[in-house]
């Protein structure tokens, strides 16, 4: 990987600051693999005589003050395009001043833009992760409506993002007239789950929702086995709701995951269930847009994108999109804005003003892990190492503003009723024991 490369051509660049070494390296990892077939399919495509992007790729070791320090030196680069950002997501609304000067975006790939509305103040910040507060509201839905979970536990890092992500899913809760959720946190990196997870046990939560990414994720299986708490059905976990009793053995809460948590190769249990959008499917759905990619993907990196490339691949497609079409000088934050239904690796985006996320909120719902004996139309083609599915239920039908023209009776598919139901996944309704 060209950590830190030097410029080599006289044409525009994209910066790529990310999270190359250290724990967090899976990000940047990701991030590198999406961002350097974007540039190289943007540059195929380039009109005769232009100048080729180059991707010019920083660590940041996962410090925050180190990734403010590069996206402001590739923010005073006259030849930088835009960025990439797969770092600590806290940092990039800091960066501000020096992205507003430069007239550059930054485009957020993993994490959230700052929790209120899009202020005018921050307008060089763009996201390509559905928002925590859909993510909440969808995880906080299931946990009330669809399971009837008396106790919820959060699992959350002591950090800006997962303080926001225990906010989030709080308001969420109390939204939809649930009670206040029990908080344990854990510092990065740390190795106490046992404990706390004894916490939660005590606390005889029934729903157990965790963020973190694919090292905590893991960690956290280890942990759960050795405790004999992994989930088996909702009727096992409900230890205190709808009458088990006190005295009801054992503690087998249901695990639910914000996005990061969708992780490939770890053995969690069926039903285990992570908010996600549907373009976390690209590397099996069968879009046309997610079929191109994933072959360009593979020919490209000769391995298959199991992780969040394509966000990253995504960004690099918004820069080049607006650097195409933006006048010499101009602010290409603003021309980005007024992009319209532009393609994304399968996925259509829309920005103005005050729309920075390039996520569809009608494309975002709960994926899950399916039980043995349930009908998964796909189930034969899913790789071992990723599992999951869309949970059906919880996908409302967003394709005529999510996917380009077409392709939504691909994914959905209209019942008798004239509702629409996704044609993959599992699609079983609320009576189901596990899901």
């Amino acid at each position: 990987m060209p950590v830190g490369a030097p410029r080599t051509e006289p044409g525009p660049v994209v910066g790529l600051v990310g999270t190359m070494t250290g724990p967090g390296a899976w990000r940047g990892d990701d991030a590198f693999e999406g961002a350097d077939l974007g540039v190289n399919v943007l540059n195929r495509s380039l009109a005769p005589g232009r100048e080729p992007y180059e991707l010019v790729t920083l660590d940041d070791h996962g410090d925050s003050d180190r990734a403010l320090a590069l996206v402001e030196r590739l923010a005073a680069e006259d030849a930088t395009a835009g960025v990439v950002f797969a770092g600590p997501p806290e940092v990039l609304p800091l960066a501000e001043d020096a992205l507003t000067q430069a007239g550059v975006p930054a485009i957020l790939c993993y994490g959230d833009l700052p929790a209120a509305p899009l202020e005018r103040s921050q307008p060089h910040l763009f996201q390509v992760s559905p928002p925590i507060s859909w993510q909440a509201k969808h995880l906080a839905d299931y946990i009330l409506e669809d399971r009837g979970y008396e106790t919820t536990g959060l699992l959350m890092e002591r950090s800006p993002s997962g303080l926001e992500a225990r906010s989030a899913l709080q308001q969420a809760l109390a939204g939809a007239g649930g009670r206040r959720a029990e908080w344990v946190g854990y510092s990065p990196g740390a190795d106490n789950l046992p404990e706390l997870l004894a916490r939660l046990r005590r606390r005889r939560v029934e729903a157990m929702v965790v963020g973190g990414g694919p090292g905590l994720v893991e960690r956290l299986e280890v942990a759960l086995r050795r405790a004999g708490a992994l989930y088996r059905s909702t009727e096992a976990a409900r230890i205190r709701s709808r009458g088990n009793g006190r005295g009801r053995p054992g503690w087998r809460p249901q695990t639910l995951l914000f996005d990061l948590g969708l992780t490939p190769g770890v053995g969690l249990p069926p039903g285990t269930v992570a908010a996600e959008g549907l373009a976390r499917g690209a590397h099996y759905l069968p879009l046309p847009g997610f079929r191109r990619w994933r072959s360009a993907f593979v020919d490209w990196w000769d391995a298959e994108p199991y992780g969040w490339e394509l966000r990253a691949y995504q960004a690099v497609a918004m820069i080049g999109w607006a650097s195409g079409r933006a006048r010499p000088g101009a602010d290409l934050a603003a021309s980005l804005e007024a992009a319209r239904g532009i393609r994304l690796g399968g996925m259509a985006a829309s920005f103005g003003p005050r729309d920075h996320v390039s996520v569809e909120r009608r494309t975002v719902g709960l994926w899950t892990i399916p039980r043995p004996g349930i009908n998964v139309p796909e189930r034969g083609r899913l790789p071992g190492a990723m599992p999951w599915v869309p949970l059906g239920r919880t996908f409302g039908f967003g394709g005529r503003v999510a996917l380009p023209p077409g392709n939504a009776r691909l994914l959905w598919k209209r019942r008798p009723n004239g509702t629409h139901r996704l044609r993959f996944g599992v699609g079983t309704l609320q009576a189901d024991p596990v899901h």
